[in-house]
């Protein structure tokens, strides 16, 4: 038998590195492409392909959301002339990528999204910050999502069944500037 979950209280929440597989346990996010995806977000942070980050409460394990990041390089073939002239021309244009992005279903519309999401594009822009990439990129998976993260200045880039979008590293860096209020107040 489960227990379920207790709401989430958005002050005391924390986002940390997947403490292990236990902690998406039983995870629904009501999206059949990320649900049936989270045991290889699972096996990828263990192998270090990419990493999972929990929002959770201090002392249980059990995550009310994840995301999975990773970094990719995608042959700059594919791209128009702005993004391949501003990647210097080179063969491959490397991005932060954003596999996956979820809350729970229960916890949906009660800011947890909008914390994690905070917490994503914040642990991003140090990244850029110190490391070269061209900026964020994702495959939006709902007209939520592509709205959502329109809102955060992500374009979208394509018009495939799951859009690529993408921030460029200035967005990012601009977008986490410390004179910017807290990412989770740009949301309404």
């Amino acid at each position: 038998m489960t227990t379920a979950l207790p709401p989430p209280d958005i002050s005391r929440l924390i986002f940390t590195a997947l403490p292990g597989q236990a902690a998406l346990s039983g995870f629904e996010s009501g999206e059949t492409e990320i649900d049936r995806n989270i045991e290889k977000c699972c096996t990828w942070h263990t192998q270090h392909r990419a990493r999972v980050f929990c929002a959770r409460m201090d002392g249980s394990p059990v995550a009310y959301g994840f995301y999975c990041l990773g970094v990719s390089a995608s042959e700059a073939k594919y791209f128009g002339e702005d993004i391949t002239k501003a990647n210097d021309y080179r063969a491959f244009v490397p991005f932060i990528y954003l596999y996956y992005f979820a809350v729970r279903q229960e916890f949906q519309n009660r800011k947890v999204g909008t914390m994690l999401l905070g917490d994503m594009l914040s642990r991003c822009g140090f990244l850029v910050r110190n490391v070269g990439v061209f900026g964020m990129a994702l495959n939006a998976l709902t007209e939520r999502a592509l709205k959502l993260y329109a809102k955060y200045g992500f374009s979208q880039y394509n018009e495939t069944k799951y859009p690529l979008m993408i921030l460029p590293t200035q967005s990012l860096v601009q977008l986490t500037q410390d004179e910017h209020p807290p990412l989770g107040e740009f949301a309404t």
